[in-house]
């Protein structure tokens, strides 16, 4: 009897490890007709058109779509069995990234932290403007391959930099991008002008959830005064103008600037300017 409650034991395990798979593949084969997207955790909801395609929970209820690409209405109940699978507490997710599946407590910080997930391009400035999105892995190697050099800068070292004229108005101009390594992590720093504004900021060429982790002072000075800023350091995830709206840059009128830090006449092409950006660790400053 022992023997034959083993093998029924070891039957309903092999089924329900059978199923668990069966209904992991109607998950991956569960994509948007309409986004591409594909299920994701607290968002179980999904419709059908009249053609029986699928279309997502976002595009129905937050976009207020009501066809389908196919020219279908869709229906305003939602599937039911969907529903049912999508609420399993053993569902595995598939990244929209990598495609790699995860349980629904892991997918989320997974896909955060994905080396191949899109980020925007950071190499912003306005005479070169880049909208593309960038696989996180491939960031340094697009900056560089598409745009210009990124040049390697010692934390907390004072640099003189050439400052890039752009073509109108005269206030325009940018600064070479510059990569810092410290604390084992990858920075990036930006400046440029937009609308008579100088903005600096620094990005973690990381995880969104490590940024917390670090501030950057950024200080210039010039033959009579001198402006320092110290702020959060922005993900490589975000936008430059999320970066503005959050506050996470330093900002300072561009005709003053040139006035108080440029070397050299602006006008001229060998226009310099000095300063030094320091990434600091928030533990270690407010422990101090």
């Amino acid at each position: 009897s022992v023997i034959k409650f083993g093998k029924m034991a070891s039957t309903k395990l092999f089924d329900f490890q059978e199923l668990n798979e069966t209904v992991d593949e109607i998950v991956q084969d569960l994509v948007c007709k309409l986004c591409q997207r594909c299920p994701k955790p607290g968002q179980p909801r999904w419709y059908k058109c009249s053609n029986l395609h699928y279309i997502c929970q976002v595009c129905v209820e937050s976009k207020k779509v009501d066809k389908c690409s196919c020219k279908k209405r869709i229906s305003k109940n939602a599937d039911k069995m969907a529903e049912s699978i999508l609420k399993m507490k053993t569902l595995k997710f598939k990244c929209q990234y990598c495609k790699e599946s995860f349980i629904s407590e892991s997918i989320t910080v997974h896909e955060s932290n994905c080396t191949h997930r899109l980020v925007p391009c950071p190499h912003i400035y306005s005479s070169t403007h880049c909208s593309r999105m960038v696989q996180f892995q491939d960031v340094l190697a697009h900056c560089e391959s598409s745009h210009e050099k990124i040049f390697d800068v010692k934390n907390g070292c004072t640099v003189k930099s050439n400052i890039s004229r752009m073509v109108l108005p005269k206030e325009d101009f940018n600064r070479p991008v510059t990569k810092i390594e410290a604390f084992g992590k990858v920075f990036l720093t930006f400046a440029m002008t937009k609308n008579g504004t100088m903005y600096e900021w620094a990005t973690l060429l990381g995880p969104p959830s490590e940024c917390k982790e670090f501030v950057f002072n950024v200080e210039y000075k010039g033959p009579k005064c001198t402006n320092a800023f110290f702020g959060e350091v922005a993900s490589i995830d975000e936008t430059f103008n999320s970066i503005i709206s959050s506050g996470k840059c330093s900002a300072i009128n561009s005709e003053v600037f040139i006035t108080q830090f440029m070397e050299n006449d602006f006008d001229s092409n060998s226009c310099k300017c000095s300063f030094t950006i320091t990434i600091k660790k928030l533990d270690e400053e407010t422990s101090q």
